[in-house]
């Protein structure tokens, strides 16, 4: 019996071990067969950020994530299947440095993220403060000959703004958007928009008011007395 199993084994042995490698490499091609690679822009997302922190600074908006799939399946998917984020629960004020990682991209079930870039994220976390600031209206064009502006009111006077610490406090006062005063001659009231500071990281304030009414009181120049002659 041993012997019949040693012919069995033996016998034809370099056709037996061709026919093993022919088996292997067929099976690899038969797995991999129809799965290709591509990329797609996704959004990153800044999760569990702390209580009464706030990222500043440039951050990217979109990451590149090259993932595999089967091609048949590969045509069903945008961008929007995936989710690329970065946690930040346990962040202490200043700069960090944050590592991407597929583990950092949520993905349909049967598609493997093969990697992300960039592969560094540097991002700086403030402290928020809150401050009330003064409204100051913005004025454009010109009055009729022979008027000025006598009197510029704000209601509310005042808004309240949350923001990063840094920026918060270099803030002095929040503009309106550009108010028209062309043609003005007597007292006009106007509701408009307030508008967020634009650098520096502006758009993390935030303001507790956006609108304000403006009123603009305009009179006519005094005209000087002549005098009689006697």
């Amino acid at each position: 019996m041993i012997q019949r199993l040693r012919h069995l084994i033996f016998d034809n042995i370099v056709i037996k071990i061709f026919s093993l490698v022919c088996a292997i490499i067929l099976w690899l091609h038969v797995s991999t067969r129809g799965t290709s690679e591509v990329n797609f822009m996704v959004p990153l997302e800044l999760r569990d950020i702390p209580n009464r922190m706030a990222v500043v600074g440039n951050v990217p908006g979109l990451v590149d994530v090259r993932v595999q799939t089967r091609e048949t399946f590969l045509r069903r998917l945008t961008a929007r299947d995936f989710a690329a984020f970065i946690s930040l629960a346990g962040a202490n004020p200043g700069d960090s440095v944050y590592t991407l990682t597929p583990s950092n991209v949520r993905a349909p079930g049967n598609v493997k993220v093969k990697s992300v870039s960039p592969t560094e994220v540097r991002l700086r976390l403030e402290k928020l403060a809150r401050k009330v600031l003064p409204v100051r209206a913005e004025l454009s064009g010109r009055l009729p000959n022979g008027y000025h502006i006598r009197k510029v009111e704000a209601n509310p006077d005042s808004v309240t703004v949350e923001g990063p610490e840094n920026l918060v406090r270099k803030l002095e006062d929040i503009r309106t958007e550009r108010i028209d005063i062309s043609g003005i001659t007597g007292k006009v009231e106007k509701m408009v928009s307030l508008v967020s500071p634009e650098e520096g990281g502006g758009e993390n304030v935030r303001l507790y008011d956006d609108s304000a009414e403006i009123i603009i009181t305009v009179s006519r120049d005094r005209q000087p007395v002549s005098r009689r002659r006697r």
